[in-house]
């Protein structure tokens, strides 16, 4: 399943980056028609010989009147590797979606949303909810608008697993309402006094920056921005970008910090005054994150996987920051550089030195 997974990544990923936007362009080599539905058909057939072992391995130890400590452990370690092929099948089946977009609706209606649908119910192991809630998720980003139909019963499982205990379940949660925000914003409008909160609450919690949870915590800021920029309206968006802001930049999930640090540039360009602030306000601020997000680049390499920008945004950066120089007030941008530390000051000049 590992094999196959890693050259149906390939095929999802073989036309490249777009260049403004980060994202992959449509796939240049991929399975289509029969060969696309007989492989899907043997990962399906797998994941569901999987699932059946998982339930005969349970049901057996809750069968098992005399179990002990020991007994537990090997419980775990005989469901850790069901979970590992399970995820790996899942994957493959993302990477199918991810590679066929529109095209994928079919397949997915005939055969991957009837057999996983189920798995999101509440009273399901949640480790197959999460399994179910990343299929959905790359249903609803990868397959148009034939995926929409998808979201009254898909919605409200986001939001119930938002407030669950699982870190890594939460995490596939705000991914899905980012891509909900992003694909069907008028769908999220109705659940933001829901959402909204909950994200929140996540984001602001004391251990929200723990290792088990920061993942998690990165995608939820990513979240309240997407809904900040797609679902509220105008008049609407300051409190919630505000608060977006102060959460940056993202240092962990890199996928995600090049999608929220694209945005920051975005509307720093838009000169968006929750961003900008009033007479230059926010500068300090914005100057900071940059700056952070430099000094990562300079241990990491500026062109890396591990990268918190992708190099358009890395240049754009570089653009904001000499017109800043150049056109707003000698005091507050002595003001805002005095702001950083040494070690950040000089991770802006060597970023600027060589312009990405």
């Amino acid at each position: 399943a590992e094999a196959l997974r890693d050259v149906l990544q390939v095929c999802a990923e073989s036309g490249g980056k777009e260049g403004a936007s980060g994202k992959f362009k449509r796939s240049t080599v991929l399975l289509r028609g029969h060969e696309a539905s007989e492989v899907l058909g043997l990962v399906l057939q797998a994941a569901s010989k999987g699932i059946e072992r998982r339930t005969a391995i349970t049901m057996a130890f809750q069968q098992d009147q005399e179990t002990d400590e020991n007994d537990e452990d090997r419980l775990a370690e005989e469901l850790a590797d069901e979970e590992e092929l399970m995820t790996n099948l899942v994957d493959c089946v993302g990477y199918m979606l991810k590679s066929l977009r529109e095209e994928s609706v079919a397949l997915f209606d005939s055969a991957v949303g009837p057999m996983f649908a189920p798995y999101m119910a509440a009273n399901q192991p949640a480790t197959l909810r999460h399994n179910a809630i990343c299929l959905f998720d790359d249903m609803i980003e990868f397959g148009g608008p034939g995926a929409q139909k998808y979201l009254g019963n898909f919605l409200p499982v986001l939001l119930r697993d938002l407030g669950g205990e699982e870190a890594w379940l939460r995490q596939a949660c705000a991914y899905g309402i980012i891509q909900v925000a992003l694909t069907s914003p008028e769908s999220l409008r109705p659940m933001v006094g829901q959402a909204v909160p909950t994200l929140l609450g996540l984001v602001q919690s004391p251990d929200a920056r723990d290792d088990e949870n920061v993942l998690c915590t990165e995608n939820c800021v990513s979240a309240l921005g997407a809904i900040a920029t797609h679902v509220l309206a105008d008049a609407e968006q300051a409190q919630l970008l505000a608060l977006w802001l102060g959460q940056l930049p993202l240092k962990e999930d890199e996928i995600e910090a090049r999608v929220v640090h694209r945005q920051l540039c975005d509307l720093i360009e838009q000169g968006h005054p929750a961003i900008v602030g009033n007479e230059f306000n926010k500068l300090p601020a914005v100057l900071s994150i940059f700056a952070q997000i430099f000094e990562a680049g300079n241990e990491t390499g500026a062109e890396t996987d591990e990268s918190l920008v992708d190099r358009p945004t890395s240049e754009r950066m570089c653009a904001i920051l000499r017109q800043v120089q150049e056109q707003m007030p000698v005091q507050s941008v002595q003001a805002a550089w005095g702001s950083l530390s040494e070690q950040q000051m000089a991770a802006v000049q060597k970023t600027m030195q060589r312009g990405f």
